[in-house]
């Protein structure tokens, strides 16, 4: 089988993410990466998410009940300079979460 990631994009929205997140580690497929990342969110949106891995935030969403059963899931936490220069991030069948944080340069 092959490897898929899956790319989620995040500014300032940590709610809607979580829920996002939420409706990817139900997916049966075992090979799969979820790759986060955001922009440079100021409402602390990075902590929540780490948060949610964790299992301390139950995510409330209309189209499926909270499992607790999937958690914790592993955080690898990347700056986007070190995404760039193609760190590489260990294999895993865990689920894990690949958090690359690109904060802005004004």
């Amino acid at each position: 089988m092959s490897r898929v990631s899956i790319i989620v994009l995040n500014w300032n929205n940590w709610m809607d993410t979580v829920e996002c997140l939420e409706s990817l580690y139900r997916i049966n497929y075992p090979y799969y990466d979820v790759i986060l990342i955001d922009n440079g969110s100021t409402d602390s949106s990075v902590e929540k998410i780490k948060d949610y891995c964790a299992g301390k935030i139950n995510v409330d969403s209309k189209f499926f009940r909270y499992e607790h059963d999937n958690k914790p899931i592993e955080v690898i936490e990347l700056m986007k300079e070190e995404a760039e220069k193609g760190k590489e991030v260990p294999f895993s069948m865990n689920e894990r979460l690949i958090l690359i944080k690109n904060f802005k340069k004004f």
